[in-house]
């Protein structure tokens, strides 16, 4: 019915398939803590992946226990959920069930990764001074002329 992995790069990756009953929600929920908080022992901020392409739309029930566990485990300004799923109809759920600031809904596995990992800044990247042409604070070479747009 589910399963929780890691992948590079510290994406936490779950895939649920199937009909998720409200017992099925509630042992999830539990294993996905578990993997929630390994998580967060490797990084500051959660980066989570969910497939539910092969899952079926919730009861209100399970829904209910779903809004529950994200407002729990997406508690950082700076964690990103990102759920796939395979119709409009679900999708439309999902939206409805979670927090549209940290976690987005998606058709296609390959834009979730893309919005995923969108704004992450590699780590040493945070200690290396920003380059680009002209350097800030300096004036072009000779023969570069800067354009600008009126």
């Amino acid at each position: 019915m589910y399963s929780l992995d890691f992948e590079a790069p510290g994406i936490l990756k779950v895939t649920v398939f199937g009909f998720f009953t409200p017992d099925i929600a509630r042992h999830f929920a539990h294993d996905f803590s578990l993997a929630v908080s390994d998580a967060r022992s490797r990084s500051d901020s959660l980066r989570m992946l969910m497939d539910a392409s092969q899952g079926a739309v919730m009861t209100v029930e399970v829904a209910e226990q779903m809004k529950l566990l994200e407002e729990r485990i997406v508690t950082e300004p700076s964690d990103r959920a990102a759920v796939v799923v395979r119709s409009s109809l679900h999708k439309l759920q999902i939206r409805r069930v979670f927090d549209a600031s940290r976690t987005q809904v998606f058709l296609s596995e390959n834009a979730a990764r893309t919005w995923l990992l969108a704004y992450d800044v590699a780590p040493d990247a945070l200690s290396t001074p920003t380059l680009g042409w002209p350097p800030v604070n300096e004036a072009p070479a000779a023969g570069v002329a800067l354009h600008a747009s009126h």
